[in-house]
C-alpha cells in the first residue's frame, strides 16, 4: 500500500449531492440507523441460453470481445444496431465474455473455449443467447474492453503489437440502500474502510460482510483503487466475481442492516433495471477536494455534469485493446467497432445508444482528460463538441442556451452539429 498519510478524524465537508456543504465529525460518530427496509427481490438482467442451440462458428461476421462486466450494457446498447446495419458489409455480431477488465486483457493471449454471449438481429432487448464454442482450438479474441488501462492490469506497458484505444468515459460509484441515511463518502474514509476493514473503524460501514466489493482483477475495483490509494489486491470486504454478484450481495446485506451496507458498481450497471430504484449513489470527495460530488448535478438527473467537468473523480475512459500495427487495428472488424465507439466514424444511432442506453459519456461531451487511471486532470475541450445533443439525449431536455439548427449558416461563429449550434 502506498505510504499516504491522511487524517481520518478531520472534519469532512459534505455535500447534499452537488457540492452543497455540510460538516460533521465522521470518525467515532454514531449515526441513527433507519429502520430496516422491507426486503426487495431484485434481479439483475443476466445472460440466458437461447432456446435454439447456436454454434459460434455459425455467427454472421462475429466480433469476439471479452472484459469488463460493467460494460455489458454497452454491448446490449449497440449490438442490434451493428447487426442490422443497412450495409450488409458492415453488419457485425457482437459475441462477448463478461469476465472482468483484467481477465479480458489476459484473454488476448490465448484462444477461448468458453461459450460466448452474442447479440444479433434477433436480440429482443432482454434475453442474451449464448453460442456453443465449437471452433477447434478455441476462439481468438478480437478486442478486450477494460475500465482501466493495460498497465493498470499488468503493471507493464502494452507491447508494440497491441493498441489501447480510448472510448467514452465511464464512472464508478459507491452505492448504498435508499434506506441508508448516508449521502457521501470521502477518499480518506474509503482508504481506511477498504484498506483496514473493521479495524479502520469507519462508521457506519464497520461490518466487512456487508461491504460488497469485486475481485482484484475487476476494472471497477481497480479504477476506484487508483483514486483512494488502496491497491485492488488489498481490499477488504465481501468479494464478488461480477457486477451482478455485487447486486446480489447488496440485496442480502441490506436486509440485515441497510445503514451498514455498501457496494461498488459501474454507472452503466447502476442504471440497469430497477437497481436505481432500490439503491442510491454516494457523492465522492477525493483527496484535496473541499466538497463531495455525484457524477450528475443532482440525484434526479443523468446529465453527468460533474463528471464531464472533472469534479467527480471516479471515472476513466473505456479502453479497447486489440492487435495493432502503426496505430491502426489489424482486424477490419475491430477497427470498425472501435471507430464507431470512439466517434471517429460518425453514427447518430450509435452515439444515442452510448448516451441513453449504455450511460456513457462520449469524448465529444467531455471537458477534461486524465493522464491515467486516477491521474491528474487537465482541461481538454473536444474539437467537435456535442454538449447540447448529449444533454438532450441523456436528460430529455437541452439547456436553454442551446440553439437548434439545420446548417452552419444558422449558427453565426459556431457549427451546426447533431442539430445544435456548437462551438469549434
Amino acid at each position: 500500500m502506498k505510504n499516504h498519510v491522511h487524517n481520518k478524524t478531520a472534519p469532512i465537508r459534505r455535500t447534499a449531492l452537488n457540492g452543497i456543504d455540510y460538516m460533521f465529525q465522521r470518525h467515532k460518530t454514531w449515526l441513527h440507523v433507519l429502520g430496516a427496509a422491507a426486503g426487495v427481490a431484485l434481479v439483475l438482467e443476466c445472460s440466458a441460453a437461447s432456446a435454439q442451440t447456436v454454434k459460434c462458428s455459425a455467427l454472421r461476421n462475429p466480433l469476439f470481445l471479452a472484459g469488463s462486466t460493467a460494460l455489458e450494457p454497452l454491448y446490449k446498447a449497440i449490438g442490434k444496431s451493428l447487426a442490422t446495419d443497412p450495409d450488409p458489409q458492415k453488419q457485425l455480431t457482437l459475441a462477448y465474455l463478461s469476465n472482468g477488465s483484467c481477465a479480458g486483457i489476459s484473454a488476448l493471449s490465448a484462444n477461448q473455449t468458453a461459450a460466448f454471449s452474442f447479440i444479433d438481429d434477433t436480440y429482443d432487448g432482454t434475453t442474451v443467447p449464448t453460442c456453443i464454442n465449437d471452433i477447434a482450438g478455441g476462439i481468438p479474441l478480437d478486442v478486450a474492453l477494460s475500465d482501466v488501462a493495460y498497465e493498470t492490469c499488468t503493471s507493464a506497458p502494452a507491447p508494440a503489437s497491441l493498441g489501447d484505444y480510448l472510448g467514452p468515459a465511464a464512472s464508478m460509484l459507491f452505492v448504498t440502500p435508499k434506506a441508508s441515511s448516508q449521502t457521501a463518502i470521502s477518499a480518506e474514509e474509503a482508504y481506511y474502510l477498504l484498506g483496514f476493514g473493521q479495524f479502520g473503524d469507519v462508521q457506519p460501514w464497520n461490518r466487512e460482510s456487508l461491504v460488497c466489493v469485486r475481485s482484484s482483477t475487476s476494472g471497477t475495483q481497480r479504477l476506484i483503487a487508483a483514486n483512494i490509494a488502496v491497491p485492488s489486491t488489498r481490499w477488504l470486504g465481501k468479494t464478488n466475481s461480477g457486477s451482478a454478484d455485487v447486486v446480489t450481495c447488496l440485496n442480502t446485506a441490506q436486509t440485515q442492516d441497510p445503514e451498514r451496507t455498501l457496494g461498488i458498481l459501474g454507472t452503466e450497471v447502476f442504471a440497469t433495471g430497477t437497481i436505481r430504484q432500490t439503491y442510491k449513489a454516494l457523492a465522492f470527495r477525493g483527496f484535496g477536494q473541499a466538497r463531495a460530488y455525484l457524477p450528475d448535478s443532482s440525484a434526479t438527473t443523468q446529465d453527468k455534469r460533474n463528471l464531464r467537468d472533472g469534479r467527480y473523480l471516479l471515472f476513466g475512459q473505456v479502453h479497447m485493446i486489440t492487435a495493432s500495427s502503426q496505430g491502426v487495428p489489424t482486424s477490419a472488424r475491430a477497427r470498425q467497432f472501435i471507430d464507431l465507439v470512439t466517434g471517429k466514424t460518425s453514427s447518430s444511432a450509435i452515439l444515442t445508444s452510448l448516451i441513453r442506453n449504455a450511460k456513457l459519456v462520449p469524448s465529444c461531451a467531455m471537458h477534461v482528460t486524465r493522464t491515467g487511471d486516477g491521474g491528474q486532470l487537465s482541461l481538454s475541450p473536444s474539437p467537435t463538441p456535442c454538449d447540447c445533443f448529449f444533454e438532450l439525449t441523456a436528460t430529455g431536455t437541452a439547456p436553454a442556451s442551446c440553439q437548434k439548427c439545420t446548417a452552419d449558416t444558422e449558427c453565426a461563429s459556431k457549427h451546426c452539429r447533431n442539430s445544435f449550434c456548437e462551438p469549434r
